[in-house]
């Protein structure tokens, strides 16, 4: 007698993501005006290191497509603005944060003066 054997379905579960997506806009404060180049830093909250980074592209956009979960401070710099820093931001898994990044014109100052050699 022959004897017929059912396929058996294995069930393969789809892979864990552990990851998450942080990305937004850097933009001058209280216009919509970009800011291209900024830098953009994602610092661990143990140790404070710094555990990554991009520049902002033409239309000030940033992306982290693959961050960790966790908790992080996001920085933004740019010379000729003030320094931001949003505190203890949190990534979870497969969830995407959208966070605007405002940065303010920092203070300029004129020095006025004579300059002077005095080597000889």
């Amino acid at each position: 007698p022959v004897r017929l054997l059912r396929p058996v379905a294995s069930v393969v579960p789809p892979p864990t993501v552990t990851t998450g997506t942080v990305t937004g806009l850097v933009l001058q404060s209280g216009t919509s005006t970009p800011i291209p180049g900024a830098t953009v830093e994602v610092i661990e909250l143990a140790g404070y290191t710094v555990k990554t980074s991009v520049k902002t592209d033409s239309a000030g956009r940033y992306i982290f497509p693959t961050l960790s979960a966790g908790q992080y401070d996001i920085r933004v710099q740019q010379t000729g603005y003030k320094t931001n820093i949003s505190y203890n931001v949190t990534v979870l898994a497969a969830q995407t944060v959208n966070l605007n990044l405002p940065l303010a014109i920092a203070n300029l100052y004129i020095i006025k003066g004579n300059v002077r050699d005095i080597t000889g």
